[in-house]
C-alpha cells in the first residue's frame, strides 16, 4: 500500500509480529518435540491455549530442550545428537521472530506518528475525542477502541469505534451466526491493550484497544505503541483546550474594549470642556459618566449566569435566598459570588453593589 501524506501506510497491517510460516515452523519444532520426548513439551501442555505468544512458545520450547539434555546421561550422546537439529530450529527461529518484531513496531511507530499528525489537524477538543477512537483503530489496526474516563467509581466510556470487520462479526451474531470459539488457531478470542491519557497535568481517562482474534503478535509491541501514542494525544487534547481558553479570553476582551469604546463615544464633551466647565458642574458630570462607563465595563465580565446572580445580590438576596432562587446549592451559590468579586475586582458583596448600582444609573 503506498504511504500517505503522514509518510505511513494506512491503514496499518494486521498480520502481527509473526508471519504464517514462523508459526507453521513453531509447531512443526514443537511436534518434533514432542515426538522426541514422548509427550507434549512442559508447560506447553497445561497453558491456556493462545496464551504466549510466538516468542514465548520458542522460549519455553527451548527450556524443555535444556531440562531434557540435564536429564540425560552424559555418557550417552544420543538424546543430544537427536536434539540438536530441534534447538538449531528454535534459535533460529527466535531470531527471526526478533526480526519480524523489530520490522513490524517499526511499521507500527510511523503509524502512530501519522495518527498524531491526522490529530493535530483537527480544531477542537471536542472532536479530537470524537474522532481519536477511529484514527488509533485505523492507523494502528485494531479490532475495537474506546476511550474510557471514570467519574467517581464509575467508567464513563466517552467515545469508541468497531473496525468494518468486527462490527460485521457482532451483526452476524446478533443474526444467529456461529461465533469464532475462544482461543481457536491457538489464538485467544479477546485480548486488550490499555494505555492512560494525561495532559496538561490532568488524568483525561484510557484508551482501550482490542486486537483482532487472528493477530499472532507480541501484545508487549502494541502496548509499548498505544502508550506513545497516548503520550501524544495527551499534548495534542491539552494543547486544543488551551487554544480554546485563549480563544475565550480573547472574545472577553474584545467585549470589554467594546463596551469601553461605546462608553466613551458618549463622552462627546471636548477635553477643553473639563476645564471651562469647572465652575458649572459640567467636570463632576463627566466624571460619573466616566466611572458609570468603568463599572458597565466591568459588569460586562460576568457571564449570563452570573449577571442574574449578581441581580439577586443587588437587590439584597441572601447567599441561601440565591441558592432557593437559581435552584443550586447554597455551596454554589457561595462559589459563584467568589466568582463575581474576582471577576469585577471587588473585595466583597457591598464593592460589587455599588459597582451594579453605577453601572445601571441607579
Amino acid at each position: 500500500m503506498r504511504p500517505d501524506r503522514y509518510g505511513a501506510e494506512s491503514p496499518a497491517p494486521r498480520d502481527g509480529a509473526a508471519p504464517r510460516d514462523l508459526l507453521r515452523r513453531i509447531d512443526l519444532a514443537e511436534q518434533a518435540l514432542a515426538d522426541l520426548i514422548g509427550g507434549p513439551p512442559g508447560p506447553l501442555a497445561v497453558t491456556a491455549p493462545g496464551t504466549p505468544g510466538p516468542a514465548e512458545r520458542v522460549s519455553e520450547l527451548l527450556g524443555t530442550c535444556a531440562e531434557r539434555l540435564r536429564q540425560t546421561d552424559g555418557a550417552d550422546a544420543g538424546p543430544e545428537i537427536a536434539l540438536g537439529p530441534v534447538i538449531a530450529e528454535l534459535v533460529d527461529l527466535g531470531y527471526a521472530i526478533a526480526d519480524a518484531d523489530l520490522r513490524r513496531q517499526e511499521r507500527m511507530l510511523a503509524a502512530c506518528t501519522a495518527a498524531l499528525a491526522e490529530l493535530r489537524e483537527t480544531s477542537s477538543s471536542t472532536a479530537l475525542v470524537d474522532a481519536v477512537c477511529a484514527v488509533v483503530a485505523r492507523r494502528l489496526g485494531y479490532r475495537h477502541v474506546s476511550l474510557v474516563a471514570c467519574d467517581g467509581d464509575d467508567p464513563v466510556t466517552l467515545a469508541s469505534h468497531d473496525a468494518p470487520a468486527a462490527r460485521q462479526g457482532r451483526a452476524g451474531r446478533r443474526a444467529g451466526a456461529p461465533s469464532r470459539p475462544p482461543g481457536a488457531a491457538g489464538l485467544p478470542s479477546r485480548r486488550e491493550v490499555i494505555a492512560r491519557v494525561r495532559g496538561h497535568g490532568a488524568d483525561l481517562g484510557s484508551i482501550v484497544a482490542v486486537l483482532h482474534p487472528e493477530r499472532d503478535a507480541s501484545v508487549q509491541i502494541d502496548r509499548d505503541v498505544l502508550t506513545q501514542f497516548a503520550d501524544g494525544f495527551g499534548r495534542i487534547y491539552a494543547q486544543a483546550v488551551l487554544r480554546e481558553r485563549l480563544a475565550e479570553q480573547r472574545d472577553l476582551l474584545r467585549s470589554v474594549c467594546s463596551t469601553v469604546q461605546d462608553a466613551a463615544a458618549g463622552l462627546d464633551e471636548p477635553i477643553a470642556d473639563l476645564h471651562a466647565g469647572a465652575g458649572d458642574g459640567t467636570t463632576k458630570d463627566v466624571r460619573e459618566r466616566a466611572r458609570t462607563a468603568a463599572a458597565r465595563a466591568r459588569m460586562a465580565r460576568l457571564t449570563d449566569r452570573q449577571a442574574e446572580i449578581m441581580e439577586l445580590i443587588a437587590a439584597g438576596a441572601t447567599n441561601a435566598e440565591v441558592a432557593r432562587r437559581c435552584a443550586i446549592h447554597e455551596d454554589s451559590a457561595k462559589r459563584h459570588l467568589a466568582q463575581i468579586l474576582r471577576r469585577l475586582g471587588a473585595t466583597n458583596r457591598l464593592e460589587a453593589i455599588a459597582m451594579h448600582y453605577e453601572a445601571n444609573d441607579r
